[in-house]
């Protein structure tokens, strides 16, 4: 028999992880709009005219704030998208019945270039899940390049890769790499559990309704 207990747990989890995913995000996106604010900065002059100077503080905070969701938004999907892939059995199972329904005999073709085509097409539906992995790396490379900026983990790159290298942590700022790994990596540490229950639910769910 179906315990009802369950089914209260796991909201209660997701409702949890839902509200940290959305302070975790807020903390994320701090460091991009710092990049943008910095980049938008007003002059003292512009601050203290009397109306218009208000309004363009407050506008072009607007614009800060927008322009670092947007692009936190942008890196963020990239970096999670191998997540989903890897957790969603249905969308792996629909690129297989795809390639297994439209795929095109390479070796019916004469020519390699014919060949070649037919072989691009027969992967069209695993594009994502093979370059998923690759769009992460270039989203988490450019995620440490903002992250270093807020929270430096040394005085420099290269005072910290020296220090790496050669074991002299002391150089090391240990507070703000810890600021960093997790600005770089919380968000997926939160969103992983976050989906599984997500998709624990609604198994449970289309059981029920079986």
């Amino acid at each position: 028999m179906d315990n009802p207990l369950f089914g209260f747990i796991a909201w209660l989890l997701a409702i949890g992880l839902g509200v940290a995913l959305v302070r975790v995000a807020i903390t994320n996106i701090e460091p991009y709009y710092s990049l943008f604010q910095g980049a938008s900065n007003d002059s003292p002059w512009v601050k203290n005219l009397p109306v218009l100077g208000w309004f363009i503080t407050q506008w072009n905070t607007a614009i800060s704030a927008i322009g670092a969701i947007l692009v936190w938004a942008v890196v963020q999907i990239f970096q999670v998208l191998w997540i989903l892939i890897a957790l969603d059995r249905k969308a792996k199972r629909g690129a297989l019945k795809d390639a297994r329904r439209n795929g095109v005999d390479a070796n019916a073709f004469g020519d390699r270039r014919s060949r070649k085509v037919a072989k691009g097409l027969n992967g069209i539906p695993f594009f994502f899940i093979r370059w998923s992995a690759l769009l992460a790396l270039a989203a988490y490379a450019f995620d440490f390049v903002i992250g270093i900026h807020k929270y430096p983990p040394a005085r420099s790159l290269q005072i910290f890769f020296v220090a790496i290298s050669s074991g002299i942590t002391s150089r090391i700022d240990w507070g703000n790499l810890w600021k960093l790994l997790i600005m770089m990596f919380s968000f997926e540490a939160l969103l992983i559990p976050f989906v599984i229950v997500v998709f624990w639910i609604r198994a449970r769910q289309a059981d029920s309704e079986a």
